[in-house]
């Protein structure tokens, strides 16, 4: 069974090659359409031809924009353009991961898709720097980053990995490449996790969300909110006592408790404004 990750990423260099190498150890192939980076990312996207990687294309940056809408709808034309039996929808900082002890992603996703469902649903853990400990590596920051909380605004937030039928139409744009839309959805009725990767460090915050800009059409349908060029000036880390903590000799156990509505980056922007 071929399920391809499709990914959308601009200057992604400090993330990126951990999250395509998870995703090859995962048994993930994926298509990659970059924003026209200025970093290192095609360098890294380039280097996994032949392992995982089944094609990439460049998005024009029109006058400076992250033009989100525009990469999803190309997204949608390639669930007809490319041959899979799944597909997910992810971005260059998440480590998506099977259900069970011993399974691969592959492995979890071949078993739902026996089972008869026909998408599913990832619970986000996010993993952020804490006061304690803010300054993490592109190198190590799978392994130091362990402080989280679980990011869910809505039910089934993350609901983007679905099955693959021709001539079926899905909806990518409609929740901004959270969850899938199309007719005759039947999900599966448990979740598996992942872990998100905002930033590794403050340096990082910066350079990452500081100068980003998007459409105000995009703004305007509520999307992106602190992504649209925080001021860095707002930002501090939470003590690590306000997370969870993560076991990195039990990857498949998360605390589910204490969901947020909202990111802790967020909230913090909002309080100091």
């Amino acid at each position: 069974m071929r399920t391809i990750a499709l990914m959308h990423v601009y200057n992604e260099e400090a993330v990126l090659a951990r999250t395509l190498e998870h995703l090859v150890e995962q048994g993930i192939e994926f298509y990659i359409l970059d924003n026209e980076s200025t970093d290192r990312t095609p360098e890294i996207v380039a280097s996994y031809r032949g392992r995982g990687l089944i094609g990439s294309e460049v998005i024009p940056r029109t006058n400076g924009l992250f033009r989100h809408a525009e990469m999803l709808r190309r997204k949608e034309l390639l669930c007809d353009e490319l041959n899979a039996d799944w597909f997910m929808n992810c971005d260059a900082d998440e480590h998506r991961l099977p259900e069970f002890p011993g399974e691969l992603l592959i492995d979890s996703i071949r078993r739902i898709d026996r089972e008869g469902f026909n998408c599913l649903n990832m619970l986000e853990y996010v993993f952020i720097p804490t006061r304690e400990s803010p300054d993490h590596s592109p190198e190590s920051y799978h392994h130091t980053m362990t402080s989280y909380y679980l990011f869910e605004p809505q039910p089934r937030f993350r609901l983007n990995t679905w099955k693959h039928e021709p001539h079926r139409r899905i909806n990518l744009i409609e929740d901004a490449g959270h969850r899938v839309r199309f007719d005759g959805m039947n999900p599966y009725p448990f979740n598996l996790p992942m872990r998100h990767y905002l930033f590794l460090s403050m340096r990082h915050f910066i350079k990452k969300y500081a100068g980003r800009r998007h459409p105000q059409s995009e703004i305007e349908r509520g999307w992106h909110s602190w992504r649209e060029a925080p001021k860095s000036s707002a930002i501090t880390f939470p003590p690590a006592s306000t997370l969870h903590r993560y076991d990195p000799n039990r990857p498949l156990v998360f605390d589910p408790r204490f969901p947020r509505r909202h990111h802790v980056v967020e909230t913090m922007t909002t309080n100091a404004s």
